[in-house]
């Protein structure tokens, strides 16, 4: 049973392996080799780019060593193990091919390059795949990656880039930070209604608040507008009567119409047949007469003027004969000069028919009969006769009854309305209600506490800030949804971005190789103290398009062995010669506060409490100090130049000696406190035999002097020198203080000439010149010589040393520049600063490891002569530089070149 669940255990692990598309990689273990790349014949050394060389020429010359043994260069020779002589031979190109997995390299501008070739087999390389290598450097234990290498299938690339469209189709919905948060999050329009609303309500709490104010201050109107509603009733009281009477008058005039009308329906036995067509033939009966009359006026009007033209034609012609007389020479007015066609006999014939009498019977509005034509048309002839359509009609008892009540009696009438004016009179007040002058309740207290509530509403509008207003108006929603996106930003990309690309990859191509893809990976590494051996191998894996994943095994391990420098490295320790003096001085500054003709110290004041503990704190320091002992305490006091040199100089001195009781009683305190270690011998009397006083503490009370200057005129010379914030005429009052020599008149030019200037002086300036200054003379305790001198260790020396061995060579160099030995030229050889390193390698010692740089040097520089010499002569002193020259780049290029050492390689 056992047996057969490990058998349906296999077979589903072979079933999912076979499933997955990884799954000839699992079996074959597919991975990414790893090679050194063939030996290849570079180009004059890269390194050299500070100080540029030319390609030098082929050499041809013959070395004698110090043995007296003649050395062939650049010719071609052959080294015969047999016969022990050199044989001149031809040499032809051959290809090197690299199959180990060690390479030495060198070090170069704190630099190391790194080559290998990257091998990724048929196997690896799909459409929907993509590669990525991994290079690991190492350092000893310390691994250090260096940048991966990605080879991307044509179906995985698109993948990847529809990935990306998606995730920026994500970020154009975020609103980013540089836009206008106002114009983009904030309802500015009604932001922008809601501030003119507010200041129109401003402005109307404005208006009624400065009404209240000019209320408030009126006298009270009160009593003027009692005696103004005193004369009001009285006017209003005639004013009723009138009324009254009035409309009572017109209470009888329409009685009266009502009484004429009904008896004109008693006597009125004539009426129309129906009921309302007697005022349609009044309307229009009426209408008719206005059209015509109209027509007829303007006919008459036509007429008048055709008669004016007519009447006017001969007195024309006259004046035209009287302009126009031969032999002349008068011009006619313009107007005569116009032939016009003669009408007088047209205008004649109309004017003989012409009478406003034949027109307006014409228009049927006389007696006789209407035109012919018009006769025709019933729109100008129709007039409707009353009497076509009355009849007889006798009155019914409904006029009669109405007779009856229309009658009238006028007196009653009137009697009527005076009794309806004394009511209202007695119902309303106004009318007979009469003020007495009194007032309870001044209008003034109610103005000032409406103008009192007006104001605290506009200091409430006032004291708004616009910056909490606008914020009521900010859309919340926007604002949150995109705030929320920003915050799922990297989530996205995360979900959305499956295979993020890689920036710094060293390659990240598609590739569409039919076979294996080679790549030569070549990388500088910075050199560190760890970098004399590297190793380097590659991991990885390999991703699908539906995310499985394939790692990569490790690869084969390359070995780099670099070479440096550093090897020359001079460790001797260097010494400096230290100057030690007995005396020494610390010195403090203190700002004290001293009232206006005051010279005491008062010690309530912070300033001055501040100022004591400062220097009882140095004081404390400096008489506890195990190296340094106080010999004496110098208090150098001065005034500001304000005011008189004399008073100022007296000013100076009793505020000095203030200051000076005031730290005796300090310092006696601070001397009792401290312990001292006393050795004392006695008899067996009692009496003093011998004390010895260990560390004696100084009794410094005793020990402050006091130093006033008056007015320190070269302190504020030195303040205004090197104050930047001083603005106006400087080289002035600096003239005027260099050449007045009387300080009074001195301080009076400045302050009369420029007083902006002295304000400035007087309030930043004169309150440090009225700091007193302490200066404590200090000497070395146990120390009976003034000098001692001795040799200490360099520290600088040997921690630029450290620097130039851990391969720092900037912040060596910059501590190694002043000592300019061999470790400052193998820090200036390793940052390209050939020539510098050249010239302290030359006058330097020649030892074999001072030639073997020259030689480097040299080579970078281009002359290959010197640089083969110099090795030739290295080698001859040291053998083992011999086989150092493999190793640095400049000068095995030069061992291949020239041939040289091949007797050692036979030998080997």
């Amino acid at each position: 049973m056992k047996h057969s669940k490990i058998f349906y255990i296999l077979f589903l692990i072979i079933v999912i392996t076979a499933c997955s598309p990884f799954g000839r990689l699992y079996k074959e273990q597919s991975r990414v080799t790893l090679a050194l790349p063939a030996n290849r014949r570079s180009e004059p050394v890269e390194i050299a780019k500070r100080d540029s060389a030319n390609q030098p020429p082929v050499l041809n010359f013959t070395f004698i060593s110090a043995k007296g043994d003649s050395i062939p260069v650049g010719m071609s020779v052959e080294w015969d193990s047999v016969h022990q002589e050199n044989l001149t031979t031809v040499a032809l190109d051959e290809v090197v091919v690299s199959a180990g997995s060690t390479r030495n390299t060198a070090e170069r501008n704190g630099l190391i390059n790194v080559e290998f070739v990257v091998t990724v087999p048929k196997v690896l390389q799909q459409d929907n795949w993509m590669v990525n290598v991994r290079p690991v450097l190492m350092r000893g234990d310390v691994p250090d990656s260096l940048k991966e290498l990605r080879f991307t299938g044509q179906r995985f690339r698109e993948l990847q880039e529809r990935d990306y469209r998606r995730y920026d189709r994500y970020v154009e919905k975020i609103i980013p930070d540089s836009a206008n948060f106002y114009q983009t999050y904030v309802n500015y329009r009604s932001f922008e209604r809601y501030l003119k609303r507010l200041k129109w309500y401003k402005r109307r709490l404005e208006k009624l608040w400065a009404i209240q104010d000019a209320k408030k201050h009126r006298p009270d109107p009160l009593l003027l507008r009692f005696e103004m509603f005193n004369r009001q009733v009285n006017r209003r009281d005639s004013l009723l009567k009138e009324y009254i009477l009035k409309n009572s008058r017109l209470m009888i005039e329409r009685q009266q119409w009502q009484y004429d009308r009904a008896l004109e329906r008693v006597n009125d036995t004539l009426q129309p047949q129906w009921s309302g067509l007697r005022e349609r033939f009044r309307y229009f009966n009426h209408k008719w007469e206005l059209r015509t009359n109209y027509q007829a006026g303007e006919l008459v009007t036509r007429k008048k003027y055709f008669y004016d033209r007519v009447s006017f034609e001969p007195l024309r012609q006259a004046e035209h004969s009287l302009y126009y007389v031969r032999g002349v020479d008068t011009v006619p007015p313009l107007w005569l000069m116009t032939e016009r066609p003669d009408t007088v006999q047209t205008r004649q014939k109309s004017l003989a028919n012409f009478s406003e009498e034949s027109i307006f019977a014409y228009y049927g509005l006389g007696d006789e009969q209407t035109g012919f034509t018009r006769s025709k048309l019933p729109l100008y002839a129709y007039h409707r006769n009353l009497s076509d359509s009355l009849q007889l009609h006798l009155p019914g008892r409904k006029a009669f009854r109405e007779l009856e009540l229309s009658r009238f009696d006028s007196v009653t009438t009137v009697k009527h309305y005076i009794d309806r004016y004394e009511h209202l009179r007695s119902v309303y007040p106004q009318y007979h209600l009469i003020r007495e002058l009194y007032n309870i309740h001044p209008p003034a207290v109610r103005h000032a506490a409406l103008q009192e509530k007006y104001g605290n509403w506009i200091a409430h509008i006032n004291s708004l800030d616009s910056t909490n207003l606008v914020q009521k108006f900010y859309n919340t929603q926007k604002i949150a949804r995109n705030e929320a996106r920003k915050a799922m930003k990297d989530e996205k990309y995360h979900d959305i971005v499956r295979f993020p690309f890689n920036p710094d990859a060293e390659l990240d191509t598609v590739i569409y190789a039919a076979d294996q893809v080679k790549f030569l990976y070549s990388q500088k590494v910075p050199a560190d103290e760890n970098s004399a051996r590297m190793k380097v191998y590659v991991v990885g894996n390999v991703l699908s398009g539906n995310g499985s994943k394939y790692p990569l095994p490790k690869s084969d391990t390359l070995t780099y062995l670099v070479s440096s420098m550093t090897k020359f490295i001079d460790k001797t320790p260097r010494y400096v010669r230290k100057i030690i003096a007995r005396d020494a001085e610390a010195n403090t500054s203190v700002n004290f506060y001293f009232p206006q003709n005051d010279f005491n110290l008062n010690e309530t004041i912070a300033v001055n409490r501040k100022g004591v503990k400062k220097v009882k704190d140095l004081t404390l320091a400096l008489m506890t100090d195990p190296v340094y002992r106080i010999d004496s305490l110098t208090l150098f006091a001065s005034s500001s130049p304000e005011g008189s040199w004399r008073v100022n100089g007296e000013i100076a001195q009793k505020r000095a000696k203030s200051i000076r009781d005031v730290l005796v009683r300090e310092f006696t305190a601070l001397y009792d406190s401290l312990s001292v270690g006393v050795n004392v011998e006695m008899d067996e009397a009692g009496n003093l035999i011998h004390r010895e006083v260990k560390d004696e503490i100084p009794d410094l009370p005793n020990l402050i002097k006091i130093r006033t200057i008056p007015e320190d005129w070269n302190k504020l010379r030195s303040l205004i020198v090197s104050d930047a914030d001083f603005k106006g005429h400087k080289d002035a009052i600096l003239r005027i203080i260099d050449r007045e020599q009387e300080p009074d008149r001195r301080e009076w030019l400045i302050k009369s000439q420029y007083k902006s200037e002295y304000a400035y002086m007087l309030e930043k300036l004169y309150p440090i010149i009225r700091a007193v200054d302490f200066r404590f003379s200090l000497s070395r305790r146990g120390m009976k010589q003034d000098t001692i001198y001795t040799n200490e260790p360099d520290t600088t020396y040997a921690r630029a040393v450290e620097y130039l061995e851990e391969r720092k060579y900037e912040q060596a160099l910059e501590m190694l520049r002043p000592y300019d030995d061999v470790n400052t030229a193998i820090a200036y050889m390793s940052l390209g600063y050939d020539k510098a390193a050249l010239r302290i390698f030359e006058k330097s010692p020649q030892t074999a490891d001072n030639k073997y740089m020259q030689a480097i040097l040299q080579a970078r520089l281009g002359n290959e002569e010197k640089a083969v010499r110099l090795l030739l002569t290295a080698a001859e002193m040291d053998e083992q530089m011999k086989f150092r020259a493999n190793l640095d780049p400049e000068l095995s290029e030069l061992v291949k070149k020239y041939g040289l050492f091949k007797e050692e390689d036979d030998w080997n």
